[in-house]
């Protein structure tokens, strides 16, 4: 996962949202979280939901894009401005709070986390992740959002994504957002292993690209040519890229684990 830099909302969208909430039907609309009975919230959420669907959705799309550098916001699949192909997720669900359903600052784009492959071709074994399996109630703590707590995230050779239990933020719900809520790791045991990958395959793809990441890694340290200067300027590409590479938060924490063994050893030396 890769930290987004929100930017402001496109004035077009923000034009539109100006206008529904000078509404007077729109100013009636209870907030969803006041609601004591289920039905009466879900009212409310659906009430929300034909709102938010009469904006320019593909405005929206094209600007989160550019954002996010065209992949999901959780997972790190390559994404398009294709309503087939890329949801507008709600970070805060639409069931929770009336003000921050047109609130842009609150929107993300995802991918389709495996609803639109075929089941047949799965044999039956479909597993949803990202906003696919996020429920309509689910209230993430996980936020890509923030910097400082994505850099608690690590990824493992095996292509298991996990929250470092030393980050100062609450390790427990980060975790089970990613396993349950997000479902990022497929389906793990006890020990955390993979018993089941996503129907999109994020766990293979993790795997192959922290091995290739390394792989590259390797050769360079055989060649004499891996320097931090080297590392550093690889990141930087990484990062730079109008559209990054699926999975590139992988990529570049692995670079960010040899640049950090490189440096460790420099001041070692100095010492």
């Amino acid at each position: 996962m890769l930290y987004i830099e929100k930017k402001e909302c496109p004035a077009e969208i923000a034009d539109e949202i100006h206008a529904i909430k000078e509404t007077t039907d729109w100013k009636n609309i209870p907030n969803p979280s006041s609601q004591t009975l289920p039905e009466e919230k879900a009212k409310v959420t659906k009430k929300l939901r034909s709102y938010f669907d009469c904006l320019n959705k593909d405005k929206i799309r094209d600007s989160l894009l550019v954002e996010q550098h065209y992949l999901c916001a959780y997972c790190m699949s390559s994404i398009k401005n294709d309503p087939l192909h890329t949801t507008i997720e709600h970070w805060l669900p639409l069931s929770k709070s009336k003000e921050d359903s047109l609130d842009y600052q609150n929107f993300l784009a995802t991918c389709k986390g495996g609803s639109d492959i075929d089941s047949s071709a799965l044999n039956g074994r479909r597993l949803l992740c990202c906003d696919a399996n996020k429920g309509d109630n689910d209230e993430l703590t996980l936020d890509p959002r923030n910097r400082e707590m994505l850099s608690g995230i690590t990824y493992l050779k095996d292509g298991i994504m996990e929250y470092s239990e030393t980050s100062p933020f609450d390790h427990s719900r980060i975790q089970n957002d990613i396993d349950n809520v997000l479902r990022l790791n497929g389906k793990v045991d006890a020990e955390r292993i993979c018993k089941q990958d996503t129907s999109t395959q994020l766990v293979k793809h993790r795997k192959d690209v922290f091995q290739n990441t390394e792989r590259i890694c390797l050769d360079c340290l055989d060649r004499g040519l891996l320097t931090i200067e080297w590392l550093d300027a690889k990141i930087q590409e990484c990062l730079s890229q109008e559209h990054r590479e699926s999975f590139a938060g992988v990529t570049v924490f692995v670079y960010k684990m040899y640049l950090n063994r490189l440096q460790k050893q420099r001041l070692q030396q100095r010492k």
